[in-house]
């Protein structure tokens, strides 16, 4: 019995000695575990615990609580990324979208013609006919309806009847003498089917072109006008226009615009040029469509009043150009571009009595300002003593703008969560370690009082 134990006792020995080593090899990888533990925990027995330190740990749990909330709340409301990129512009071929919204108050919509042409040669005459006109009361008030010039002056050429020919002349005494001059001579009758072409035959003979606009039958019918101009109206001309993206203007001037030997000219008698007032309001001018946060245009609601002693005179915004192209991605993968220009302007005005400063009553943004010219404008101006024109020049408002040879890419991202859990992190991380370098110099400068 005693040899079958010992040989037992010598059999388990092995599996004995194997648990010992197996301890052991747990207690080495539990102490080397221990020496990475960058959190080593004191016995409470070794802690001392203070007001200070009390009183320092609530300021920092309110402090930690504002923060996170804070950054939570900036994360929800300004969760895009906006950067922004300024690079050479090397897109050619392009077309240049202009929108335009602006009041004249002592033009009637007879009268008021937009042209616009570029350095590269292009002359677009009336670009009005893309755009609306809206008549306007002595007091600023809309009496008629909204006018398409494009949709009118198809309609009414598409009525007329084959054999038309539209007088060139008018009907006074003479308009009578140069149709009967014209049958003398010999010379056939010219036709004049548009207003364009009657306003061209009178400046051509150096004729007044004030009242024909008002009289004539072509006129009439192309602004669809249920009642005659009267003297103090106004005319609201809002909509848009595609130029070649270059350099270039385009004006509301006094007097019938046409391409004559390759250039482009005003005709109006110069003598009248004092009738002309460019008093206006600029509701809104973008160059292309806007994008959300983006900068406000400088020249909306700018408004620009000519008193009776500076006169009319030519009002030229020298705008520079800066294309910026924006692109935006939703949080579903969405991406949104769009080409715009931003643009800052200088001005310059010149009086056809002499100014070369602005002294016109300069405003912005006040809405009574388009009841400035009243009904009795026109009869107190005629009624002053007539003055000397000294700047014989083209009386009329000009937008002259010119392209930067860069762009600015305006690049707007979502952010995603973990921006906001590194943030949180971050705060954490910074309040507990400002809070016990606090707490240790606070403990240390009362130990130091005490003792």
């Amino acid at each position: 019995l005693r040899r079958r134990s010992s040989s037992g006792l010598n059999r388990r020995a092995p599996s004995n000695l194997k648990v010992d080593l197996d301890d052991d090899d747990s207690g080495k990888l539990g102490k080397t575990l221990k020496k990475m533990d960058m959190y080593a925990r004191v016995s409470d027995d070794l802690t001392v615990k203070t007001e200070s330190g009390a009183t320092l740990s609530l300021v920092f749990w309110i402090l930690l609580l504002i923060l996170i909330f804070s950054e939570i709340f900036t994360f929800v409301n300004e969760r895009e990324v906006r950067n922004e990129l300024m690079l050479v512009d090397t897109s050619t071929a392009q077309k240049l979208d202009i929108q335009i919204n602006v009041t004249f108050h002592a033009i009637n919509c007879l009268d008021l013609h937009v042209d616009a042409m570029d350095v590269a040669g292009d002359n677009q005459l009336d670009v009005e006919h893309s755009m609306f006109k809206q008549r306007l009361t002595s007091s600023g008030e809309p009496f008629s309806e909204i006018i398409s010039e494009e949709i009118s002056y198809l309609e009414h050429r598409a009525k007329l009847p084959s054999n038309y020919c539209g007088n060139c002349y008018g009907n006074d005494e003479r308009g009578k003498a140069a149709q009967a001059m014209d049958a003398i001579s010999g010379n056939e009758t010219p036709c004049c089917n548009t207003c364009h072409d009657v306003v061209e035959s009178y400046a051509l003979r150096g004729w007044s072109t004030n009242d024909i606009r008002k009289t004539a039958e072509q006129c009439i019918r192309e602004l669809h006008l249920t009642q005659p101009i009267q003297e103090g109206e106004g005319c609201n001309l809002s909509g848009a226009m595609r130029v070649n993206k270059v350099a270039g203007n385009f004006h509301m001037a006094m007097g019938e615009s046409m391409v004559k030997n390759g250039k482009h000219v005003h005709v109006f008698n110069i003598d009248e040029s004092d009738t002309f007032n460019i008093s206006h309001t600029i509701h809104s001018l973008k160059f292309g469509d806007t994008y959300p946060r983006m900068p406000p245009n400088p020249l909306d609601n700018e408004v620009r009043i000519l008193d009776e002693e500076t006169g009319t005179g030519l009002m030229q915004y020298y705008i520079n150009l800066v294309p910026t192209k924006y692109k935006a991605e939703s949080e579903d993968g969405t991406v949104t571009e769009l080409i715009t220009s931003q643009f800052s302007y200088t001005t310059k005005f010149r009086s056809i009595y002499g100014y070369d400063d602005f002294y016109a009553h300069e405003h912005h943004s006040q809405p009574d300002h388009h009841h400035a010219f009243g009904a009795n404008y026109d009869e107190e101006h005629r009624s002053l003593e007539k003055r000397e024109i000294v700047n014989y020049l083209l009386p009329g408002v000009f937008f002259v703008y010119d392209m930067a040879p860069f762009i600015l890419e305006v690049e707007v991202s979502i952010q995603p969560l973990s921006h906001l859990l590194i943030r949180l992190c971050a705060v954490v991380g910074g309040v507990y370690a400002v809070s016990g370098m606090l707490d240790q110099f606070i403990y240390h400068v009362i130990g130091k009082m005490k003792g």
